[in-house]
């Protein structure tokens, strides 16, 4: 694959939890203002279209892999002639999942990616092998919020050769300081939030994109992750950035709802070789969040796995209507 520049567009939005018609209806109008900016290739944030929540109360939003967002985005797509990508819950009949698609300017559907390191007791996990897209532009990497946090992730863009990479989050950042929130974990999470396309790039040698909503929580969410998540100190947080192959931030919006527009280069020669380091399978440091790692998240996804499983409200979810 030859050099190309490209026109990218983050749109950092606020999606109000369970209204997916509305929450369509804003981004079409944020989408289109990036389209009519020259954007050529357009990110929306992981589950835009129902708001997200770790919650089982989204399990009524599910969609069929054709459902009314992969629709959306497909017809969206054709009608600006772009790329678009956007995420929803998807359901297969037998699983429901933390879905990403991306749309060609023809409309068509190149990919579906399925969250790996998903809210356990909410979805299933997607295999490794979804997260890679092949598209006219190159091989594109799709990392959902919490799995770009997995050293695994890196590794697996590198042995695939992506030429880009795209990471949706709905990351929550702590507003302000609480009983467990310290002025210097405000700080330092923002700080990793504002630098996280910036890491991706330099790990990989390739531009990369993270794109997170913004916004009050909107919702308690289940388990105890959740119950850590308290709404009065969590917001979503925004930070989205695009950065360039060498590490050069080329745009990065602040807290509040927005578009980013840059343009990066892809180019196949600045691939990096260099295994990334491992930081007991993250690719950050703890930096003073090791017991939430390794403790308090291991078991999170433990019990939530036998929740899943166990639940029957699960399996009608899955099924759909009928």
């Amino acid at each position: 694959m030859h050099r190309r520049l490209l026109k990218i567009a983050g749109v950092q939005l606020r999606s109000r939890v369970y209204q997916r018609d509305e929450n369509l209806a804003h981004a079409r109008t944020l989408v289109r203002r990036a389209a009519a900016s020259g954007a050529e290739l357009i990110v929306l944030p992981e589950l835009f279209a129902p708001g997200y929540a770790a919650s089982r109360a989204l399990w009524p939003l599910a969609e069929d892999a054709e459902g009314p967002t992969v629709r959306w985005l497909s017809r969206t797509a054709a009608e600006l002639g772009v790329w678009l990508g956007g995420g929803y819950v998807e359901r297969d009949g037998r699983d429901l999942f933390n879905a990403w698609a991306l749309a060609d300017p023809r409309g068509r559907v190149l990919g579906r990616v399925h969250k790996t390191y998903t809210e356990y007791a909410c979805f299933a996990p997607g295999p490794a092998s979804s997260h890679v897209i092949e598209t006219a532009l190159g091989t594109v990497g799709v990392a959902i919020c919490a799995d770009s946090h997995r050293t695994a992730m890196l590794r697996l863009f590198q042995r695939e050769h992506v030429a880009l990479v795209l990471m949706p989050h709905a990351w929550p950042l702590p507003a302000h300081t609480s009983a467990l929130v310290s002025e210097r974990d405000v700080a330092r999470q923002t700080r990793e939030a504002d630098d996280w396309a910036r890491l991706y790039a330099l790990r990989l040698g390739v531009p990369a994109v993270m794109v997170n909503q913004v916004g009050p929580l909107g919702a308690r969410w289940d388990g105890v992750v959740g119950r850590l998540f308290d709404p009065e100190t969590f917001r979503f947080g925004g930070h989205s950035s695009i950065a360039a192959a060498d590490g050069t931030v080329v745009c990065r919006l602040g807290a509040d709802e927005g578009v980013m527009l840059g343009e990066i280069t892809i180019d196949p020669s600045r691939r990096s070789t260099i295994s990334p380091p491992d930081h007991l399978g993250y690719a950050t440091p703890a930096n003073g969040a090791a017991v939430f790692r390794h403790v308090v998240v291991p078991v999170a996804a433990l019990a939530g796995r036998v929740r899943y499983r166990l639940s029957r409200s699960r399996r009608r979810a899955a099924a759909g209507p009928g």
